[in-house]
């Protein structure tokens, strides 16, 4: 029973996840598609994520407080409607070059329904597995984060080759119904009850939590750093540098961003089967530096496998320090206090990107393509580099 129910949870999880990569990753090609400016797609990159900088922290309140798996399974089922609206617009040509802004304003709405789920799938964990083997557990959401980065890029590309664009807004509404489908199978224990308290002393107190953590302020720290100047310019740009430098089909491109994701994928695995880690914060300083420094070197790359060879072990160094990030959460934060925790931790992750990836696109339309992913890695490989040198982390 219990073997079946983490099967559940982990196939809740990963269909879940597939449908966010693919939806931000759909946003990014579509947008430039249909309107050519890099500055629109990281505009609506921005808008996908805009919701989530404004409701996320509510969120986790939200989900310590009422019943987590119900609040998952209302936003899903929201952002299903949504991608359903956007296939209908799509499909009847009522989105184009000129009208773009229903789409900008449905992608918005998505953000709104997005804005309750990672907080609240995550935190499930703690009420699926005992306090002993929450760390294992969250270590294999991490394989299950990457193996659906991984697959993204190929699937989404996969499907574009053989429909249209209308129809591609149809397969994260295909994952989502799937997901919700394995979440009303899972057997959850009984929520910790919280504190009769307003949602902005509640929030005051996961805020708290971190504040008077090291490690906790470390983690949210590094995350911020990777957020805006790795994983934001590299969601915006480097599909672009696929297209305009490397000169690659869709299907090749798909190809190269999934490197990215086999990459991860190894690193978390790598992860998940390591017994014993020591010196946690420094191992993610040096997996942050290496990432940082590598994310420099697609600039480089003149043809398909060297690129797909550099972001993969980009995406190496990458997949174990997010489950490292992500692991030290869920060890560090207590049953009642972590989905607000969780969504700290979202808030910066999943939202610092935008911004990351606003500015690179700005940075690309001003400067270049390779300059403007030149310019973010260099300045997080100082940041990190300064930090191993430095040996205090706070």
């Amino acid at each position: 029973m219990i073997a079946k129910n983490l099967f559940f949870y982990f196939s809740m999880c990963f269909f879940g996840f597939l449908a966010e990569f693919v939806i931000s990753y759909i946003v990014v090609i579509f947008t430039q598609a249909i309107t050519g400016s890099s500055t629109l797609v990281g505009l609506n990159f921005f808008l996908l994520f805009l919701p989530y900088i404004l409701f996320s922290l509510f969120a986790g309140v939200i989900a310590d407080k009422y019943p987590r798996k119900r609040i998952l399974f209302i936003a899903q089922s929201f952002a299903i409607l949504f991608f359903i609206s956007i296939y209908y617009l799509v499909s009847n040509e009522l989105i184009t070059t000129v009208q773009f802004f229903p789409f900008s304003i449905l992608i918005f709405l998505y953000g709104v329904a997005f804005s309750f789920i990672p907080s609240s799938d995550t935190a499930l964990l703690g009420q699926v597995v005992d306090k002993k083997n929450i760390e294992k557990g969250s270590l294999i959401v991490s394989v299950m984060v990457m193996l659906a980065f991984c697959l993204n890029p190929i699937l989404t590309s996969f499907v574009k080759e053989i429909t249209s664009w209308a129809n591609l807004f149809l397969l994260p509404a295909g994952l989502l119904v799937v997901s919700n489908i394995f979440l009303l199978l899972i057997r959850v224990e009984k929520q910790v009850p919280i504190e009769e308290k307003s949602i902005f002393l509640l929030l005051k107190d996961g805020v708290g939590l971190v504040k008077n953590s090291n490690l906790l302020r470390a983690v949210f720290l590094f995350t911020f750093v990777q957020a805006f100047f790795i994983i934001g310019p590299g969601q915006v740009v480097i599909p672009q540098f696929c297209t305009e430098i490397l000169n690659l089909s869709e299907i090749m491109r798909g190809y190269i961003m999934s490197s990215i994701g086999v990459g991860l994928l190894t690193g978390s695995i790598i992860m998940a089967i390591k017994e014993k880690i020591e010196d946690r914060v420094s191992l993610i300083i040096i997996m942050l530096l290496a990432t940082s420094i590598f994310s420099c070197f697609i600039v480089f790359s003149v043809s398909f496998w060297s690129a797909f060879i550099i972001l993969f072990i980009t995406g190496v160094f990458a997949g174990i320090s997010d489950s490292l990030l992500l692991s030290s959460i869920q060890l560090n934060a207590p049953e009642d206090k972590r989905a607000r925790v969780l969504s700290l931790y979202f808030f910066i992750g999943i939202a610092l990107p935008s911004l990351g990836g606003l500015l690179s696109g700005f940075l690309v339309d001003l400067l270049s393509l390779k300059i403007s992913l030149m310019l973010m890695g260099l300045i997080s490989s100082m940041f990190f580099l300064f930090q191993s040198i430095r040996r205090r982390y706070i």
